[in-house]
């Protein structure tokens, strides 16, 4: 269950983007992550490949509920700041977690009868 949220430790950035609203309801060890802080990953290629493990998530009703349940909403904003602070920012990155936020935070699930 808590697969989604570990992918996120390495998007962490600092404790102080962080609220105790962001940190209430979400799983544990992400919440102890954003309560201590972190770096966000030097990476691109590791945090392109986050994106898209979490843009996979994204392609059923089943893992769109459980990227909602996992609370992942302020890791993503806080980590699309950091992809757009880039003097040339990837817009690949970008376009993903706009994508993977669009799909589990602004659409509405479809009425199934």
């Amino acid at each position: 269950r808590e697969v989604a949220a570990l992918l996120m430790v390495p998007l962490v950035g600092p404790a102080d983007v962080y609220d105790e609203e962001d940190k209430d309801g979400m799983y544990p060890g992400l919440a102890s992550k954003c309560r201590l802080g972190g770096q966000f990953a030097d990476s691109a290629e590791l945090r392109r490949m986050i994106y898209e493990a979490l843009k996979l998530l994204t392609r059923t009703k089943e893992g769109r509920q459980y990227l909602r349940d996992e609370k992942l909403y302020p890791v993503l904003r806080e980590v699309h700041k950091f992809e757009e602070s880039f003097e040339k920012p990837d817009e690949l990155h970008i376009e993903m977690l706009e994508e993977i936020v669009e799909q589990t935070m602004l659409l509405d699930e479809p009425d199934v009868d």
